[in-house]
């Protein structure tokens, strides 16, 4: 009996561990993942703003100057803002259970 009693409570505990591996997301993990619904949605216009002015020549329009920069100053924003909600929910998502993070995601969207 004890024999088998070895064999089997390394079995359980594993078993253990893997039951708790998966935790549910925290409410910043579901804002983050809803953000990022959100910068996903926006990636292709942010994308396309910045093509357009990296073709827009600033120098020929005085009083646009201001404006343009303004407007390259958001669109690093936007990508800086995307990335770092990468490097905030993309290695947390092994130890998340992700139907929270799945439909905070698409709601975002």
């Amino acid at each position: 009996m004890r024999t088998r009693l070895k064999w089997l409570l390394p079995f359980l505990g594993a078993l253990t561990v893997a039951a708790h591996a998966r935790m549910l997301p925290t409410d910043t993990d579901l804002k983050a993942a809803y953000c990022m619904g959100i910068s996903i949605a926006m990636g292709p216009t942010v994308e396309g703003i910045a093509k357009q002015l990296e073709s827009f020549p600033a120098d020929q329009y005085g009083d646009a100057r201001k404006t343009i920069a303004e407007i390259r100053e958001t669109v690093a924003e936007k990508r800086m803002n995307h990335k770092r909600l990468q490097l905030f929910l993309l290695p947390r998502l092994d130890a998340l259970d992700t139907t929270g993070i799945e439909i905070a995601l698409n709601r975002g969207k």
